[in-house]
């Protein structure tokens, strides 16, 4: 296998795992905010929880939020 194809193998692997942590970290925050399990663990809000436990800046938690809320109401759609 030359090396190109093998780091382009490598790259799209990468990629698709990456893919599927996000879609996993959005599942969780749906979760979480659904059982207020932030508030039981000392977070007054989502985003603090995300910043806190997570070590995300406050616009990527932000940007995460809304995609689990996104993909939340995209769920119960016919």
């Amino acid at each position: 296998m030359h090396t190109e194809d093998l780091r382009g193998e490598v790259m799209a692997k990468s990629k698709k795992l990456s893919y599927a942590k996000e879609s996993e970290l959005l599942n969780q925050l749906k979760i979480i905010e659904e059982s207020n399990t932030f508030r039981e663990l000392g977070y007054k809000t989502l985003l603090k929880y995300c910043v806190g436990e997570f070590g995300l800046s406050e616009a990527s938690a932000y940007r995460r939020i809304a995609a689990s809320r996104h993909k939340k109401g995209a769920s119960k759609r016919p």
